[in-house]
């Protein structure tokens, strides 16, 4: 076996605090035309793999899967998308299932806003009682969204492995 990454935990309970405004967002349909060359923009995927991606989340969460899809705009522009939902029987704990900034507004401070955003979805009208969130350990700035959110790293880390025959 061979460590291949390190993931780290965040947590945040949202009866401890109550996030009681997002910036703008808006909730886009999921497999709509424009959607997918938005996501496709963030992710820096083909139209084919981002089609891809969004069919296999809403297999993964087929009830939630159409209410996901959240877009930070700036004025009135789409900088962002973010993936909130329930973790299917989590007892009310809430996850992104992805987050990322538009290559147009990268290095301006907006991925607090989305993560933020995220945040606030998951717990008024998802009604989460908590928040699991997890990056790669190198990610700095993502650790330093979730830090500035409120979130809370956990001490364990969680290590991807992979087996070689070799």
């Amino acid at each position: 076996m061979k460590v291949i990454g390190e993931r780290v935990i965040f947590k945040k309970q949202f009866a401890e605090s109550k996030i009681e405004q997002a910036p703008p967002y808006e909730v886009w349909p999921l497999l709509n035309n424009s959607s997918i060359i938005f996501l496709s923009e963030v992710m820096n995927f083909t139209y084919e793999q981002t089609e891809k991606f969004l069919k296999s989340m809403k297999a993964e969460l087929p009830e939630q899967a159409d209410n996901m899809f959240t877009v930070y705009t700036v004025h009135s522009e789409p900088a962002g998308a973010v993936f909130p939902h329930l973790e299917p029987d989590r007892d009310r704990e809430g996850r992104m299932f992805w987050i990322g900034i538009h290559p147009d507004f990268k290095g301006k401070g907006y991925g607090k806003n989305l993560h933020l955003i995220g945040l606030h979805r998951l717990q008024y009208e998802y009604k989460a009682e908590k928040y699991l969130g997890a990056t790669s350990a190198d990610n700095a700035a993502m650790r330093k969204i979730m830090e500035a959110n409120g979130c809370t790293q956990e001490s364990n880390s969680v290590f991807t492995l992979v087996y070689s025959f070799s």
